[in-house]
């Protein structure tokens, strides 16, 4: 339950991170899965929350590996556990791993940890977990590996170094660092911690190790009060001049980035944000405002980020929000389950036509999870699977992304071309405002009204709208359809 910014569920199912749990014997290890076993077959008082079953309903998924003839005295009970741990496994994934194949199932693990693969992108292909006593916590390359928690004492420098590196790998734009959760000595895993890094980066700790609890907390404060001095609330934001909005954006990217490490620790509370005077539906609110206050600041927009001769303040372009929580169905990562579908991987190019129709029906459970959110690019891509349904050969070899931004463009111009016609407008004039349309506002309004052509759509009407409520009603609908027809096209779900 405190996996959600650990394991990275903001990102939304299929781009969440994973983590290893490494204990000092085999037995502990059996322990571990037996429990976690439990835990998510519900028999135990731990229950798992709904914040966590929302993005993930099968967490947590996990598997455990170790050598069988690690512990002789114990290697025939070893190999029992395993096989059942084998047999969970092959449920789980339609694989048929038994103790004569450990190697290959080793081999299975990994790849599947590592997520290089396009098979691997499917949540349905994923772990969440793995337990394991040495494997794993060298030389083993998975970006998307966030985690490790330690269940022993700690190791040598050069095997602590080792084991960390698994977790340090730049993913994406929320995991720029790894995270380690040690559960035993945490005094002389400390001293041991700052003794490796001091060893092996020339005696310095300070651009190896992220700041512990006590200093990100008393970091966000001031950070948190600073962005209240740029903007008191989010909707103070609206009336500010561009130099105002460039110090708010630069204030919140601080804020946002020292909230992202406040919620990766295991001490963190939602409950927390309470006692700083700011709830979560605040930040989000906060959010918006600076993505729109972003989008104004692009090269091109207008302004140059000076008043009075003042150098302009600033701002990161490249930055993207870490603290901020998307529990959505994300649309490019059902866009990579349907090429997958239509572009198999080498070892995928053979399934049988009962495992495609299971993706097909995986990625029909996505778009409907999407249709709460979006129901216009649900229907273009359900649209497109009923088509891919019936000939899965249809779209080999081309791109899902392009056909499926071709179809949205498509429906866009449909909708503006039936705007155009009924009140003989200017087609650039509208497709521009519909390419512009930020907070509601019509950006060329005036220059629509200027261009629509009042004397051609009254010859045409048999009962024409007086001159002033054509211009009111024209405008009306255009902003209407732009909110409801158009702008769910143009955005990312």
């Amino acid at each position: 339950n405190k996996s959600y910014y650990k394991l990275g569920f903001q990102n939304g199912k299929g781009q969440t991170y994973e983590g290893l749990l490494t204990t000092s014997s085999i037995e502990r290890a059996q322990k571990y899965y037996e429990l976690l076993t439990k835990v998510k077959n519900g028999e135990t008082e731990l229950k798992i929350d709904e914040k966590v079953r929302q993005v993930l309903p099968d967490f947590p998924k996990f598997a455990i590996t170790y050598s069988v003839t690690e512990n002789e005295e114990g290697s025939h009970v070893n190999q029992q556990k395993m096989q059942k741990s084998l047999d969970d496994y092959n449920r789980m994934f339609g694989t048929k791993y038994d103790l004569s194949q450990i190697q290959s199932y080793n081999a299975n693990l990994n790849k599947r940890l590592a997520r290089k693969d396009a098979k691997f992108k499917s949540r349905n292909e994923q772990l969440d977990l793995v337990i394991v006593v040495d494997r794993l916590l060298t030389g083993f390359d998975a970006p998307c590996l966030s985690t490790i928690f330690i269940d022993r004492q700690p190791m040598g420098p050069h095997d602590l170094i080792q084991a960390f590196s698994r977790t340090n790998r730049i993913f994406d734009k929320n995991k720029a660092y790894g995270q380690i959760v040690t559960t035993q000595a945490p005094v002389l895993f400390k001293q041991s911690v700052d003794n490796a890094v001091k060893l092996y980066s020339a005696g310095s700790t300070a651009s190896a190790l992220v700041a512990d609890w006590d200093e990100v907390k008393s970091a966000f404060g001031k950070a948190l009060a600073a962005l209240r001095i740029s903007a008191e609330t989010p909707n103070a934001v609206a009336n500010m001049s561009e130099k105002e909005k460039r110090v708010f954006a630069k204030m919140f990217q601080t804020f946002d980035r020292l909230f992202a490490q406040l919620k990766s620790f295991t001490k963190y509370e939602d409950s927390m944000l309470e006692t700083y005077g700011i709830t979560e539906k605040e930040y989000e609110d906060y959010a918006g405002w600076y993505q729109n206050v972003m989008e104004e600041l692009k090269p091109g927009t207008g302004g140059d980020g000076g008043e009075h001769g003042d150098p302009p303040v600033e701002v990161d372009p490249d930055y993207e929000l870490m603290a901020y929580s998307n529990i959505k169905i994300d649309y490019e990562y059902i866009i990579n389950l349907i090429q997958n579908i239509v572009t198999p991987s080498e070892d995928e190019e053979d399934i049988t036509p009962e495992e495609r129709q299971k993706k097909i029906d995986e990625v029909k459970q996505y778009v409907d999870e999407l249709r709460k959110d979006n129901a216009k690019v649900a229907d273009i891509m359900t649209n497109l699977v009923t088509d891919i349904e019936k000939d899965d050969t249809k779209y080999r070899g081309k791109s899902i992304l392009n056909i499926v931004e071709n179809m949205k463009q498509d429906c866009i111009d449909q909708v503006i071309s039936e705007f155009c016609i009924r009140w003989y407008a200017s087609k650039d004039d509208v497709m521009y405002a519909a390419m512009h349309f930020r907070n509601d506002e019509i950006p060329n309004e005036s220059v629509i009204k200027a261009t629509i052509d009042y004397a051609s759509y009254k010859s045409a009407q048999e009962k024409a709208l007086p001159k002033f409520k054509y211009y009111t009603q024209c405008i009306a609908e255009l902003k209407k359809i732009l909110k409801e027809e158009v702008k769910p096209l143009m955005r990312i779900a």
